[in-house]
C-alpha cells in the first residue's frame, strides 16, 4: 500500500473515478523509510549508467503488467534527477531524522544543551528529557534487551507480529527467518507493563 508513503487520497480518488489503483508497482526497501540506492549496478559499473535503463524497465513492466502506476520510494537525489528527466512526477516529503553527533551514552545526549537560540524554559530541556525517560518507569513499564548472547531460542519471534492499517504485515515466519539469518546483528528491545511476569506490551 505504499511502504511509509500511504497515498490513500490517490487511491480514494481513483476508486471514485472507477479506476483500479491497486495493484501498483513499488520500488523500495520493505518496512523502512530510510533513503538509499534504488537502482543498483554491478560491481565496477557506474550507477549513473544503470538509472536510465532501470527507469525504462520499470515503466515498461508497469504498462505490460497493467499496474496503475510505479513508485520509487525514498531514493537518492541522483535517482530523482534521472526519473524526473524522463517525465516522472516528483513527490516531496519531509522527515525528521536524529543523528548521533558524538554521543557515547544516552546520558551524554540528555545533558546536551539546546543549540538554537534559548527560549523561556529552554534551559530545562535536559531536565525535561530525563523526566520523559523516567515516565515509563513511573507507569510500571519495564524494558529489557535481547542480544545474540542472551537469545537462545526464537521464542520471541514466535510470539511477535506487526499490525499496520488493520493488516498483519509481518508474519511469524518473517521473525523466525530474521532470527535465523541475522541473529548476530540483532538487538531486540522488549517493553512490559506491570512487570515482566505479565508479558504485556504497553
Amino acid at each position: 500500500m505504499g511502504e511509509f508513503v500511504f497515498d490513500h487520497a490517490w487511491a480514494s480518488a481513483a476508486q471514485r473515478a472507477g479506476i483500479d489503483y491497486y495493484p501498483k508497482l513499488l520500488v523500495g526497501v520493505p518496512f523502512t523509510p530510510v533513503t538509499g540506492a534504488r537502482f543498483l549496478a554491478g560491481a565496477g559499473r557506474p550507477a549513473a549508467r544503470a538509472r536510465p535503463p532501470r527507469a525504462a524497465c520499470s515503466r515498461s513492466l508497469c504498462a505490460s503488467s497493467e499496474f496503475s502506476s510505479v513508485h520509487v520510494n525514498f531514493c537518492r537525489p541522483a535517482d530523482v534527477e534521472a526519473l524526473t528527466a524522463r517525465g516522472w512526477l516528483h513527490r516531496i516529503g519531509y522527515q525528521y531524522q536524529w543523528r548521533n553527533e558524538g554521543f557515547r551514552t544516552f546520558d551524554d545526549y540528555l545533558d546536551e544543551p539546546p543549540r538554537e537560540a534559548p527560549e523561556p524554559g529552554a534551559s530545562r530541556a535536559p531536565r525535561a528529557r530525563r523526566a520523559g525517560r523516567r515516565d515509563p518507569q513511573a507507569r510500571g513499564i519495564a524494558t529489557s534487551r535481547r542480544t545474540r548472547r542472551r537469545s537462545r531460542t526464537s521464542s520471541t519471534a514466535r510470539r511477535s507480529t506487526t499490525n499496520s492499517w488493520g493488516q498483519r504485515y509481518l508474519t511469524r515466519r518473517v521473525f523466525e527467518l530474521v532470527f535465523e539469518r541475522w541473529r548476530e546483528r540483532l538487538c531486540l528491545v522488549l517493553a512490559y507493563r506491570g512487570g515482566r511476569g505479565h508479558r504485556r506490551a504497553p
